[in-house]
């Protein structure tokens, strides 16, 4: 596997017979059980454009798990500037192997359906309210940025709600619903509209609705 990555890396993308031959005998053990393989799988097959490797990588994604740094949180205590970085990592845990599967998967061209897209790009949005160091936040943005260059044009409306600035929200200074409220269902809601057509509607009052569900957070 490193044989492959130098070579590559220092002379380029093989030929097109290469290219399918070197996937074709990597491809079946990708995903492997041992989490330093795939890093390696992972980064040669989406830099050879395999066509299944944007499938296994985001199932594979779904199945990681972040792993906390074995830091002494005690010696970490004694340097609130660096020190402090680390502890707001740790309590934060980024998942560091999904961040590379990210990373490779932002250029690969083929293979994507909506669903895999949308699984990717709410991970990076997730991502972008993870602490990581001085830099993490940068870096999770430029993955973003060239992920979303790489998103065809007839997906994109699909998909916007992903692919959008990134804004936290303060829950405590939305708008309270008032109540009781009701229970509705399709079948009240049709009668009340042909027994009493709507009138006067708000577009201001429905945002305020729309904030106070929490559907904006």
């Amino acid at each position: 596997m490193r044989t492959y990555g130098v070579i590559m890396s220092r002379g380029g993308k093989p030929e097109a017979d290469q290219v399918k031959a070197i996937g074709e005998q990597l491809d079946p053990h990708f995903p492997a059980k041992d989490d330093n393989l795939n890093e390696e799988l992972c980064r040669v097959l989406c830099y050879l454009q395999h066509p299944s490797v944007v499938e296994k990588t985001v199932a594979l994604m779904q199945t990681t798990k972040a792993k906390v740094p074995d830091f002494d949180a005690e010696v970490m205590k004694r340097n609130k500037g660096y020190g402090g970085r680390i502890l707001s990592s740790m309590e934060s845990n980024p998942n560091i192997l999904n961040i590379h599967f990210l990373f490779c998967l932002k250029d690969v061209q083929a293979g994507w359906t909506m669903d895999d897209r949308k699984v990717y790009l709410a991970e990076l949005k997730t991502l972008m309210s993870k602490k990581g160091g001085n830099m993490f936040t940068g870096y999770i943005q430029k993955i973003r940025d060239s992920a979303i260059a790489s998103v065809p044009e007839k997906d994109r409306p699909s998909l916007q709600y992903l692919m959008g600035d990134v804004k936290s929200i303060d829950i405590s200074n939305l708008p309270k619903a008032k109540g009781p409220g009701v229970v509705w269902t399709v079948d009240d809601a049709l009668k009340m509209l042909k027994e009493e057509p709507l009138v006067g509607r708000s577009l201001a009052n429905g945002k305020k609705m729309f904030s106070a569900g929490l559907c904006v957070a």
